[in-house]
């Protein structure tokens, strides 16, 4: 995630929104076992929420390696995104750890590759 925000132009009070509001939800939102987490997110902080990729997307493999990261030493998915399309584009991509129950950020910034962007 770290490196991925060098090259993040979204305005820092819309990330840092966007932090907060993942800190503050997320975390119970996973732990409880929310079963509509997306709508629930999205009443409680006016963001999107994806729970992970589209089905061409996800047939790619090239692309969904973009959404392999690693923490502590584990391959983790970081297919789910927080997004905010308005004038301050920005998509967070993480995954929930439930070993330690943290939010864990993966990359921030545009939109990884996926199959409505692909060269035509």
């Amino acid at each position: 995630g770290l490196k991925s925000l060098k090259s993040c132009s979204t305005r820092l009070d819309v990330l840092w929104e966007c932090f907060y509001m993942m800190a503050s939800y997320l975390p119970d939102l996973y732990r409880t076992g929310t079963a509509d987490i997306e709508a629930e997110y999205k009443k409680k902080t006016a963001w999107d929420l994806k729970r992970g990729e589209g089905k061409m997307t996800r047939k790619n493999s090239k692309q969904m390696t973009q959404r392999i990261d690693e923490y502590k030493g584990r391959e983790i998915s970081i297919e789910p995104h927080v997004a905010n399309g308005n004038t301050d584009f920005v998509r967070v991509y993480f995954a929930y750890d439930e070993e330690t129950g943290k939010i864990i950020i993966g990359h921030v910034g545009k939109h990884l590759d996926n199959y409505s962007t692909r060269k035509v």
